[in-house]
């Protein structure tokens, strides 16, 4: 099994998403990330509620991403963000902390009940830090390149030694960098 992370957003990260759900059999579940930047209680159980629909339905796919539901973001979408942000008393910096550190919380949750996935994706390079932060792991092994700012590795210590991983910017240029980077794991894995 495959565990992706997609909590970013732009036209481009939107773009690969909808290529993703086009090319390959695929569980996405939503995450809100606007409910990650308030509250800790609401930002706990939005955390818990995306673990727990992973944990009821992965069984009935091999890949399982979490999407921010803001991933094709458009300007009025902004706006409202900012203004959740001016209302919460939040600065850009900060909410995308608490953002990546909850996908990281997120991942390494999922990674604990469920020891079955062979490998995670990961776009931007917070969310993957934050992902490293929450297993433990001092980083990331390269093994190889995948294409053009994505690469291929392996954690390295922490909790989940040796998992497979590929990382991609949030500037990967092309449509098709998920669903290659998917790919490739499987033949990496023999999936």
């Amino acid at each position: 099994k495959i565990f992706g992370m997609i909590g970013g957003s732009s036209p481009l990260l939107a773009a690969q998403v909808e290529t993703l759900r086009l090319e390959e059999d695929v569980l996405f579940v939503t995450v809100h990330n606007s409910l990650l930047i308030g509250d800790e209680q609401v930002r706990f159980s939005e955390i818990s509620r995306v673990v727990d629909e992973i944990a009821a339905r992965f069984d009935s796919c091999q890949i399982c991403f979490i999407v921010s539901e803001d991933v094709g973001a458009t300007a009025q979408s902004y706006a409202e963000y900012e203004l959740l942000l001016h209302k919460e008393n939040r600065t850009w910096e900060e909410a995308l902390d608490l953002v990546s550190t909850a996908y990281g919380q997120i991942a390494q949750q999922v990674l604990e009940k469920r020891g079955d996935i062979q490998a995670v994706y990961s776009a931007g390079a917070e969310f993957t830090l934050a992902l490293c932060r929450d297993l433990k792991s001092v980083g990331l092994r390269i093994l190889g390149q995948v294409m053009p700012l994505t690469a291929y590795g392996e954690f390295i210590d922490g909790e989940c030694s040796g998992l497979k991983c590929i990382t991609s910017a949030t500037s990967a240029p092309d449509v098709h960098t998920i669903t290659e980077s998917i790919q490739y794991l499987k033949r990496k894995l023999e999936l």
